[in-house]
Parts: structure tokens; C-alpha cells; sequence
């Protein structure tokens, strides 16, 4: 068990923070649920961003609690672009303990720069955290601030995880409700948009799905009207984000999945 269950709260009192989490009204009342579920698995530093894509000049809402001041203004201005783990953590899937001395995943050069950084800012070490979330929303959550000398050294990193992992749901529940109802896509329209995401022309779309070229046409404006769009490209990505199509490279799907079934043909 993480030490700050071991030496004050209990199962219970987690899972009632896990419940207050959920229960959640705003999402400021989101954040104090979750810095709370965290203090008692033994942080009392954490921050959050999202989305992450590799990218580091996009996107990238960010918050902290419990670091120091200066920290978010500085890791905004300058750490963002040097830090390797958000990356990691979300390529792999795994979370991951910044100064974990078996982590040769990352070039120690850059390791050592971010985390020369950090001690500057009297930040020692901390634990970084991949979420995942509805209509393929991918952030990243770190704690610091260890409550005992053997946080990080105790830390049950699944527990971490999938406790960051009902906030990050509940925070996605939270912006779907404040967007309003998504707009209805016909299953055709969402066939179309499938086809769309693969680079198919629309004549080409419709010698798969058995449609007249003018069909197709006609499916593709509707398509651009529900998401108000005026472009294929833009269609896709937002196809991607309310969860109509998927966020997948078919070829590297498909290529792992031709390996699991030779693996299972024992060949």
C-alpha cells in the first residue's frame, strides 16, 4: 500500500475521494476531488496536461497545485519543450518515476537536463502518468511533493494510474456535457466518414459502399453541415475528437495484428 494509506488513511477513505471525484460538480471542484485522492496516496504536488500529442507547442491546457509558484509560469516558458516524459509516458502507456535509475528509454541527456531543471526549483523527483479519455483524448498527469521519504520508492504506480484515470474521465464528461448534444451522424454518413479518414475519393468511396458517385457527394455535405466543417481534412479530425471514427493507423493495426495471428498459428 502507498505509505499514506499505510499511515493514516485507509481503503474506505479512498474510495470515498474516488467518489467525490465522480460526484464532481465543475471542474474546479474536479481538481480539489482529485489533489485530495492523491494526498492520501502519499503526493501533495501534482499537474495536468492536455491534450498531448508530440507536438509540444500544441494544445497543452495545463494547471498545477501544491508546486511552487513559479513553477507553472517556468514550465510554461521554458521546461514544456525540454520535458521527455509526457511523451513517454503517453507512447508507452506506462506511468513512469522521473529518476527511476532502470529507465533507459530515454536519452540520458535529456533526462538529466529536464531534471537538473526541475532541483533548481527544489523538485526532486516525481512520477509521471499517461490518461486516456472519450473521442481519443490522450493528457498527462505528474506527482511530486511526496508526504514520507519513501513515497516514490512505495508507490503503487497502477493505483496512481487508474486513480488519474477517473478524474481524466470525469473531466471529459464534464467538457462533453458543457458542448452541448453531439451532432447525430446517419450510420451511411458515418460510413462515409470512415472511408474519408483512409484517403478514399468520394468515387472511390462509393465503388466500396455500392453508392452513385452523386450519393456519396450528397452524404459528404451533410457530413460538412452536422460538423460544420467546410473541408475533408478538418471533417476527419473532428470525426476523431467527438469519437465517430477511430484514432488509429490502419497499416501499423493491421501489420500487429498479422503478427499476433502468426504468433497464435505458433508459426
Amino acid at each position: 500500500m502507498p505509505p499514506a494509506i499505510m499511515s493514516g488513511g485507509t481503503p474506505a477513505s479512498l474510495n470515498l475521494s474516488l467518489n467525490a471525484i465522480r460526484a464532481a460538480a465543475s471542474v474546479e471542484a474536479l481538481r480539489e476531488a482529485t489533489r485530495a485522492a492523491f494526498r492520501l496516496l502519499g503526493f501533495s504536488q501534482l499537474f495536468y496536461m492536455a491534450p498531448i500529442i508530440r507536438n509540444r507547442d500544441e494544445g497543452r491546457l495545463f494547471f498545477s497545485q501544491g508546486f511552487p509558484e513559479s513553477f507553472e509560469r517556468i514550465y510554461r516558458d521554458a521546461l514544456k519543450a525540454i520535458d521527455p516524459y509526457p511523451d513517454y509516458a503517453c507512447t508507452t502507456g506506462l506511468p513512469v518515476r522521473w529518476r527511476d535509475p532502470a529507465l533507459v528509454a530515454i536519452a540520458p541527456s535529456d533526462r538529466e537536463k529536464f531534471l537538473d531543471a526541475i532541483a533548481r526549483l527544489g523538485i526532486k523527483d516525481g512520477i509521471g502518468i499517461p490518461i486516456y479519455g472519450t473521442a481519443a483524448r490522450v493528457g498527462y498527469l505528474a506527482l511530486g511533493g511526496p508526504i514520507a521519504p519513501t513515497t516514490f520508492e512505495n508507490a503503487e504506480l497502477a493505483l496512481l494510474q487508474a486513480t488519474a484515470s477517473i478524474s481524466y474521465l470525469k473531466y471529459c464528461e464534464t467538457l462533453a456535457a458543457e458542448a452541448g448534444s453531439e451532432p447525430a451522424l446517419s450510420r451511411q454518413e458515418m460510413a462515409v466518414l470512415v472511408w474519408m479518414a483512409r484517403g478514399l475519393s468520394n468515387a472511390d468511396i462509393g465503388t466500396e459502399l455500392g453508392l452513385a458517385p452523386h450519393t456519396v457527394n450528397t452524404y459528404v455535405r451533410r457530413i460538412f453541415t452536422k460538423l460544420g466543417v467546410t473541408d475533408r481534412t478538418t471533417a476527419v479530425l473532428r470525426g476523431v475528437a467527438r469519437g465517430f471514427i477511430l484514432a488509429a493507423d490502419i497499416v501499423i493495426d493491421s501489420a500487429v495484428l498479422r503478427r499476433v495471428n502468426k504468433d497464435d498459428d505458433g508459426t
